[in-house]
């Protein structure tokens, strides 16, 4: 039996599907994932993979993954991933479009929710509420940190009331309620591999660290799962791909 995923949910899914299922190497396999690829510090075990979840007006995360880590706390890893589809996904690109849309301009409005940067920022921002959903107390909670931290990021969204939402859905509860005991969060984007040299530096920006696995480290490491899909997503002449810069 075979799975071929199409573009980057479909590569996501054939690597972490492929760990869920794989029951002899699967958490080591996790755990170099985020030890090597990713170059976070700790020992991570009790991995519970969340797919797909949707959080309203904090945006849909690829994936988000609770861990204990080796002091016994909970962690909560939010991964997002980024394909080429048949072009060049260009990371500077992507923050020039942001710092133009988060300072007021509407060049870049059209499909700015699949932002990068902007999509990292709302799952900190996420983060950082996480203990007030629920409670009685989370928009006066976010309207003081919205001041103090992040005016701008607060006022770019839908809701009238100036505040951001995740709804009622009794399945994302479930989902919130198993996240607020995590006392860390760690923010992982998935990308292709870039021409030049590009850090991506949410920390001095933003506040919180980001860190870069590319497609091209995955398939090196991770072929047994992703291979057949990257090497799917590509033409016949290997010179297009939906998910890297440049086809193996």
């Amino acid at each position: 039996m075979k799975i071929l995923g199409y573009s980057e949910r479909g590569a996501m899914n054939a690597l972490f599907y492929g760990m869920a299922l794989d029951r002899e190497h699967g958490e080591e396999s996790m755990k170099t994932f985020i030890k090597d690829l990713a170059k976070i510090e700790g020992n991570f075990t009790e991995f519970e993979l969340f797919n797909e979840f949707s959080l309203s007006d904090f945006g849909d995360p690829d994936l988000m993954i609770k861990a204990m880590n080796e002091k016994g706390q909970n962690v909560v890893f939010f991964i997002e991933a980024k394909a080429s589809c048949c072009k060049y996904y260009n990371l500077s690109e992507q923050e020039r479009h942001h710092k133009d849309y988060i300072e007021g301009g509407d060049t870049y409005d059209k499909g700015h929710a699949s932002n990068l940067y902007f999509q990292l920022r709302l799952k900190n921002y996420f983060f950082r509420l996480l203990p007030y959903f629920y409670d009685g107390s989370l928009e006066q909670k976010q309207q003081s940190m919205a001041i103090e931290n992040d005016p701008k990021l607060r006022l770019k969204q839908k809701s009238k009331d100036g505040n951001r939402k995740i709804g009622k859905n009794i399945v994302v509860e479930k989902m919130v309620n198993k996240l607020k005991d995590c006392t860390q969060a760690f923010y992982i984007a998935i990308i292709p591999k870039q021409n030049n040299i590009v850090n991506l530096d949410t920390k001095s920006e933003y506040g919180f660290e980001t860190y870069t696995i590319t497609w091209e480290e995955i398939y090196s490491k991770f072929k047994n799962y992703v291979g057949e899909t990257i090497e799917f997503n590509q033409n016949k002449e290997r010179t297009k791909s939906q998910i890297l810069n440049e086809p193996v």
